[in-house]
């Protein structure tokens, strides 16, 4: 999320619930964190409004260093990024720090299962 009063809202929110945050202002920046340390990072949310952003070339990028793990998409109400673009879940903005934390805890659940069924094989 690109604006601070929502970072700060999510941020504390997501901390309630026990979540470690890292923010990153562009998706170079994001993409180096990963890159540094994939297994730190179990959901990254991304915001669509990140001035220069390919939502499909970032979530490739992402992807390439490593990341298995969900990505959201926050997105303007007259933005919804095609179904096509390599998120796990879109969330229009402005959207409750509950929503975010439900699609989260669904998104990780479902991951979660994926990764010990895959492991069971």
């Amino acid at each position: 999320e690109h604006g601070r009063d929502h970072q700060l809202l999510c941020g504390a929110a997501l901390r309630r619930e026990g979540c470690e945050l890292e923010v990153a202002d562009t998706a170079e920046r994001a993409g180096a964190r990963l890159a540094a340390a994939p297994e730190l990072f179990l959901c990254l949310v991304l915001d669509t409004a990140v001035p220069g952003l390919d939502l499909r070339a970032a979530v490739a990028r992402l992807r390439a260093t490593g990341h298995a793990g969900p990505i959201v998409a926050l997105h303007e109400p007259k933005a919804v990024p095609a179904d096509d673009c390599g998120v796990d879940a879109r969330l229009g903005k402005p959207m409750s720090s509950h929503e975010l934390i439900e699609t989260i805890t669904r998104l990780r659940a479902r991951h979660s299962d994926d990764t010990n069924a895959t492991k069971a094989r």
